[in-house]
């Protein structure tokens, strides 16, 4: 939406901005494997698994994840056909286990239209997991539509050239763009590389000319750091039972945190330490002995983690279908999150 209140860049700046961006963009450009070189079309598989990984993660931390769930995933039939487990277990570690499962049901639901991807931000829009962000990365690096993709990036640097921490108006950015993506993908680079939240490189950056707030500051800090909010604390005991070189295990609901993944049996996770009991499943066994205590850290809040051990001497079946034996040896081909993997 346009809003009168906010500043405008004037068409001419912005032709020229474009230009400098797509200059900017063929030489300086981060080297990332989704990408295609400068003016060609990205495929829109590479471009839809890269920013469902990069959703609140680093590139750094993307970039073997990306690798590995490439090589076994090469394509969207590949990653329709696989079982749920296995595209957990490709993508464990990486976190935000909702992202997956929605790849996933898109995968499939892809798969049915033949693998095609739909070429406008309101049809991709009503895929699982795809926003209006992602919608506009999608749409501009492989379909070459001109909409603008904003992440907290490209927010930033837009704010900050128009002195408004709001609205930016784009006008004809895109008008003599080879790529619209390639414009995009710019914004990104120099927001992430110069316009950064906290420190700005801005006698660097390629934009200053065109920055409000750089003509205003003249290099100063143009953003004060934000105080960060201390995060919640939760706690929880983890049950470590085992058996002939067997675990117990218990599949998470599919709805929640770590949902649908694999884990050890836990009290509820609560805002007060408290002296829980195990499961009254587990109600039988009288010997718990105590096993390391760790803290983990949640994007939002800190789990104080407790373990207990109980040692079986045979394997007991249960009656609760989400609890199950696995030899350890196997413990790998099963998607078991950091935070449990670091109680065993």
């Amino acid at each position: 939406m346009r809003h009168s209140s906010f500043p405008q860049i004037d068409s001419g700046l912005e032709v020229t901005l474009s230009q400098v961006l797509q200059d900017w963009y063929a030489q300086h450009r981060r080297l990332l494997p989704w990408r295609a070189v400068p003016g060609v079309r990205q495929d829109p598989y590479l471009v839809w698994i890269s920013e469902i990984m990069l959703q609140q993660t680093t590139v750094a931390t993307v970039l073997p994840y990306f690798t590995r769930f490439l090589a076994t995933f090469p394509t969207v039939t590949a990653l329709a056909h696989a079982s749920r487990d296995t595209v957990l277990q490709v993508w464990q570690g990486l976190g935000y286990y909702a992202r997956v499962r929605h790849l996933h049901q898109t995968a499939q639901i892809l798969e049915e239209r033949e693998g095609i991807f739909p070429q406008t931000t309101i049809a991709l829009q009503a895929l699982p997991g795809i926003g209006p962000y992602t919608a506009a990365a999608i749409a501009s690096m492989a379909f070459g539509v001109p909409v603008l993709a904003r992440d907290a990036n490209v927010n930033r640097l837009l704010s900050r050239l128009s002195r408004e921490a709001g609205d930016f108006v784009t006008g004809d950015l895109f008008s003599r763009s080879v790529l619209p993506g390639d414009i995009n993908q710019a914004l990104m680079d120099i927001g992430a590389l110069y316009c950064r939240a906290r420190e700005t490189a801005c006698l660097s950056c390629p934009l200053r000319d065109f920055c409000a707030m750089y003509r205003e500051k003249r290099g100063q800090k143009i953003r004060p750091i934000p105080k960060i909010k201390s995060k919640s604390r939760r706690y929880a005991v983890f049950f470590y039972v085992q058996a002939q070189d067997c675990l117990l295990l218990e599949r998470r609901p599919e709805r929640g945190l770590l949902g649908g993944l694999y884990g050890l049996p836990t009290t509820s996770w609560k805002k007060e330490e408290t002296e829980e009991a195990p499961p009254s499943a587990l109600s039988f066994l009288s010997s718990w002995q105590e096993g390391p205590s760790f803290i983990y850290h949640f994007t939002h809040f800190l789990l104080h983690v407790r373990v207990q051990k109980a040692q079986l001497s045979q394997l007991v079946p249960f009656s609760r279908p989400d609890w199950f034996w696995v030899p350890k040896e196997q413990l790998s081909h099963h998607a078991l999150p950091t935070v449990f993997r670091k109680a065993l």
